[in-house]
C-alpha cells in the first residue's frame, strides 16, 4: 500500500521586539488552531529556525538588533524559503515595495484585523504547503533517476 508522507505541522513564527504584540499575535492565531513560536530577538530565531522549515514568519520591520528587511535578506542569504510577512507600525511605502522585492508575502500595517491577519497566514500556510509538495515531487523523480540502470538512463536522455 502506498502512503503519502504525512506533512509536518506547520508552525507560525513571530518575531517582534514588542512582548505586547507577541503576546497578541500568539492569543489570535492559537484561538483559530495555530501552533506559534514567538521570539523577541530575530537572532535568536535566526538560531533556532531549521533550513527545512514548514509554516511562516511573521515579523515586525523595526527591531533594534535586526530589521525585517534584514531578516528577509538573512533568511534569502541562507536559501530559507519559509514565506514572510512583514508587519510595520510605521512603515513607509519604500519599505514595504523593498520587504516585497525581497520576498515577502505580505506587507501589513499595525494595527491589523483579526481577518486580514488570518486571511493573509492563511495565504502564507498555502504558499508553503505548495512549496513542500513541489520539493517532493522533485526529490521523488530525483530518487526515480537514480534508480535507472545505465542503459535506461542512457534511452531516457536520448
Amino acid at each position: 500500500m502506498n502512503h503519502a508522507p504525512i506533512a509536518p505541522r506547520s508552525i507560525i513564527y513571530l518575531v517582534d521586539d514588542d512582548k505586547s504584540i507577541l503576546d497578541s499575535l500568539t492569543f489570535v492565531l492559537s484561538k483559530a488552531g495555530e501552533e506559534c513560536v514567538a521570539f523577541q530577538d530575530p537572532q535568536a530565531f535566526l538560531d533556532v529556525l531549521p533550513a527545512d522549515g514548514t509554516g511562516c514568519v511573521i515579523a515586525d520591520l523595526s527591531m533594534p538588533s535586526l530589521s525585517g528587511i534584514d531578516l528577509l535578506r538573512e533568511l534569502s542569504a541562507r536559501k530559507v524559503s519559509i514565506p514572510v510577512i512583514v508587519l510595520s507600525g510605521c512603515g513607509t511605502i519604500s519599505t514595504a515595495v523593498e520587504a516585497l522585492q525581497l520576498g515577502a508575502v505580505d506587507f501589513l500595517e499595525k494595527p491589523i484585523s483579526t481577518s486580514k491577519l488570518l486571511e493573509v497566514v492563511n495565504r502564507a500556510l498555502e504558499i508553503d504547503a505548495k512549496r513542500i509538495a513541489e520539493s517532493q515531487t522533485d526529490d521523488q523523480l530525483e530518487q526515480r533517476i537514480r534508480t535507472l540502470t545505465p542503459a535506461n538512463k542512457k534511452s531516457w536522455n536520448a
